[in-house]
């Protein structure tokens, strides 16, 4: 019996992706791990090259060689990043371990950082993603931001051209270093997902407190903001 099903064949799960191997199904792990066909897992920093066939493996090379900073989160609990300087965050969700990258680039109008939120893929489910930003910009005011279909990391577009929100020049700690905090929140959309009035919609800029003043913070959704 046991011979028997040692000499059954089973199909890569890559089939679909254009591998014709196959192989033992006590083997099978072992050759899925080294498909060619496997979907990558592939570095943005420009001229690295680096390629791996999971998730883990980008993040160590991302910490490692890169020491871009990471955290850990969950989809729909809020949870607080720094942006300081330009550069790139990792986060990564605690619930299947899917990545996603923050980057913060200069903007020339408004001056600041521009801040861009990108899913990495290969995604770990079929479904799109989506996120709110929100940060206290002058006094009282704290502006909101949030986006319904998070772009897919482009190597070939990278930094991203498109951002969230931009922080304005007083608060990206070019100063002090303190820089400015931002909470954040993914979700996981699912197709029985029911959002209310107040979740992910899109991009909306909603002032939950204003100063006393009126004063505008400056910050908004965009693109190219280089330009």
């Amino acid at each position: 019996m046991e011979r028997a099903v040692r000499s059954i064949l089973v199909d890569c799960r890559y089939a679909e992706q254009g591998c014709t191997e196959k192989t033992a199904y006590y083997t099978k792990s072992e050759h899925e791990k080294a498909c060619p066909h496997a979907p990558r897992f592939l570095c943005p920093e420009p001229g690295c090259g680096f390629s791996g066939s999971r998730g883990e493996e980008l993040l160590d090379h991302l910490t490692g060689n890169h020491k871009w900073p990471s955290t850990t989160f969950q989809y729909y609990a809020a949870f607080d990043i720094c942006v300081a300087q330009p550069g790139t965050q990792i986060l990564q969700c605690a619930d299947d371990g899917q990545l996603f990258l923050v980057n913060a680039r200069q903007a020339a109008a408004p001056p600041g950082l521009a801040v861009s939120v990108v899913c990495v893929p290969p995604h770990h489910k079929p479904t799109g993603f989506g996120c709110r930003v929100s940060f206290s910009c002058f006094g009282r005011h704290r502006s909101t931001w949030t986006l319904d279909d998070l772009p897919s990391l482009r190597i070939s577009d990278w930094p991203p051209a498109e951002y969230v929100c931009v922080v304005p020049k007083a608060l990206d700690g070019a100063g002090d270093g303190a820089g400015a905090v931002l909470t954040v929140t993914i979700v996981c959309a699912r197709p029985d997902d029911e959002y209310e009035d107040d979740d992910l919609d899109g991009y909306i800029s909603s002032d939950s407190e204003s100063d006393e003043d009126g004063s505008d913070s400056s910050c908004r959704a965009g693109s190219d903001p280089g330009q």
